[in-house]
């Protein structure tokens, strides 16, 4: 193989695990505000806000 099919891979892997990584970061997030929201309904503003931030 060529340097520059490794480094198109390299980069290939950076970017999917990174977004798989953020996908997964996002919906404990997510998860984490419904299940605060479920005790206090009156923070509502502060958790859609706390979810956007990613």
């Amino acid at each position: 193989m060529t340097p520059i099919v490794l480094a198109y891979i390299g980069i290939g892997l950076m970017i999917a695990l990174a977004g798989i990584g953020s996908a997964f970061g996002v919906s404990y997030g997510g998860n984490a505000s419904i299940g605060a929201m479920k005790k206090n309904n009156e923070a509502f503003g502060n958790y859609i806000v706390l979810s956007a931030l990613p």
